[in-house]
């Protein structure tokens, strides 16, 4: 890679159209910082602020698939241990009901029902999951109406639309304190900022930005307009414009975004373990208590 992008300077080329063919390797943000970068005449400064940058990102990253570990193995422990119980451990126990001569019980009945299920529909288990997985890739398509309605849903989430919107918000003003930092002009940075916002509701919201710049607005004013920028950006980017230190405080800001995202994440977790572990206790001890109701009858047939 960095033979081609050699190559490619002597060439004659632009270091931002280098990365931008190669998409798949750089996400946007890069060719965009880049592009900027070069426009301004700073192009060390912004590449110095997005080495920066992309190590906070990857620290942040890293933060929350380590958080994320041990829910994700309960629920795939939970999971299997569930598939086994209605795919080996129910139909055998079935196998034994059917040889009584009583007619079955609402337990018994119960059972054999789960029981046939497990055995002539388990391809539904596999299925199910492909179709979840399909549904999920479809949701981060970009352009695509279930995009737009998944983006617009999820920040009505309790929890995690706060998660999301922090994420978004952090990734907004630390493009920006790095741009305005490196010298480029602020409606270019604005253009910028509002493409590295991923969750297409948020970036709807702030599209009017650059027109209210335009317009002879302040940036705390412009951002105003949008109902899902919070108070707290707003005032802090108040006091930075009045003290001429807006990129310090979009980056301050960052920060605490960032920082309050962390202590989301953590609650989202500490949620989400123990209701997944009651779910799987609640489906479990509802199969195990019917086997119990199936076994009492079987003594009162024998």
């Amino acid at each position: 890679i960095v033979g081609d992008l050699r190559r490619g300077l002597h060439e004659g080329r632009k270091l931002s159209g280098l990365i931008r063919d190669r998409g798949r390797m750089f996400p946007s943000l890069y060719s965009n910082v880049v592009e900027a970068g070069e426009e301004a005449g700073a192009l060390p400064q912004v590449m110095s602020q997005l080495r920066g940058f992309l190590n906070d990102a990857r620290e942040l990253r890293s933060f929350v698939l380590s958080a994320a570990i041990y829910p994700i193995f309960v629920l795939s422990a939970g999971a299997l241990m569930l598939c086994v119980v209605i795919g080996v451990i129910v139909p055998r126990f079935a196998l034994i009901l059917k040889q009584t001569d009583k007619p079955p019980t609402l337990s018994m009945e119960m059972l054999l029902k789960l029981s046939d299920f497990g055995r002539g529909f388990w391809w539904l288990i596999p299925l199910g999951l492909v179709a979840l997985i399909w549904l999920f890739r479809q949701t981060q398509r970009e352009g695509t109406r279930l995009r737009s309605w998944y983006d617009e849903w999820v920040l009505r989430v309790p929890l995690l639309g706060r998660a999301v919107l922090y994420a978004n918000l952090a990734r907004m003003c630390r493009t920006m304190a790095i741009l305005m930092k490196s010298g480029v002009h602020l409606l270019d940075t604005v253009g910028i900022a509002n493409r590295v916002i991923q969750n297409e509701t948020l970036r709807s919201s702030v599209a009017g930005v650059s027109g209210e710049l335009r317009r002879g607005q302040k940036l705390s004013h412009a951002l105003a307009q949008s109902s899902r920028i919070p108070q707290f950006l707003l005032r802090m980017l108040a006091v930075g414009e009045e003290t001429g230190e807006v990129d310090v405080m979009l980056a301050r800001i960052a920060d605490r975004y960032e920082e309050d995202l962390r202590r989301l994440v953590k609650r989202l977790l500490a949620v989400f373990e123990p209701v997944v572990i009651i779910i799987l206790g609640i489906v479990v001890g509802s199969i195990v208590l019917l086997m119990f109701l199936a076994m009492m009858d079987m003594q009162d047939v024998f």
